[in-house]
């Protein structure tokens, strides 16, 4: 039984040996071609609502601006630093010096979407649920 054993684990040990050589050839060919497909410098992209196919498709065409239609309300970094939970709308705007973009609204809830400053692209959201901030996020 002793013998069985041994012989087992020493095949187990062999398996797991060549399947760890393996990955280490798979791990090293990916990182040999990563630097061809892996770019710092990638145009951005964004999501666009496709009103005929009630669904979301990515746009690849450079923009400037996430949201054009309030392209001169741009938020820095400052400004959205000093937003606090609980501001009302008119406060945010005073702060950021003007209003962003309606994205979505219920009776109780409008998210606004933001141009930022920093790179191409950069965004804010803003939620508001009864007038009052509720929300916020930055990217990147």
């Amino acid at each position: 039984m002793n013998k069985d054993l041994s012989n087992s684990l020493y095949h187990l040990g062999v398996a797991i040996q060549g399947t760890l050589q393996i990955l280490l050839v798979i791990f090293l060919f990916i990182l040999l071609i990563s630097p061809f497909w892996i770019k710092e410098d990638d145009e951005p992209y964004y999501y666009k609502y496709d009103e005929s196919k009630s669904s979301y498709k990515v746009d690849h065409t450079p923009l400037g601006y996430p949201f054009p239609d309030s392209k001169d309300t741009i938020v820095a970094y400052d400004e959205y630093m000093r937003l606090q939970m609980d501001m009302s709308e008119e406060q945010v705007w005073n702060i950021i010096g003007g209003q962003c973009t309606n994205l979505n609204q219920s009776e109780t809830v409008i998210l606004y979407g933001c141009n930022a400053d920093g790179r191409e692209g950069s965004l804010i959201y803003l939620g508001f649920k009864n007038g009052k901030l509720f929300d916020m996020s930055r990217h990147p």
